[in-house]
């Protein structure tokens, strides 16, 4: 059954990410780990910016830019960050904004 981590005792959020994907079809599993990987954080501390799939998470089909604890798979930091999508704009918005365009 590949790796799955613990801590203390329970699944760690990148152990239960990959269990709960593991169930789902590939195709639909592969757009939630792309969608996900383009949900975007800035570390103050660093100054690096990683995605929530980097740190286990999951956001799948979201929209809004809310504020969440993480830690900073490059240095460590425990913080609250803005969740943003990786050009600053929700799917939503860019929706919107193409069919303004047109």
């Amino acid at each position: 059954m590949g790796e799955v981590t613990r801590l203390h005792g329970i699944l760690s959020p990148m152990g239960l990410r990959s269990v709960i994907l593991r169930w789902l079809p590939r195709r639909l599993a592969e757009s939630i780990e792309l969608d996900s990987r383009r949900w975007i954080f800035d570390c103050r501390h660093c100054n690096q910016t990683s995605s929530i799939w980097d740190v286990g998470g999951v956001r799948w089909n979201a929209a809004g830019n809310p504020r969440c604890r993480v830690r900073c798979p490059l240095c460590g930091a425990k913080l609250i960050a803005r969740i943003r999508w990786e050009n600053d704009q929700c799917p939503s918005s860019e929706e919107e904004t193409s069919a303004d365009e047109a």
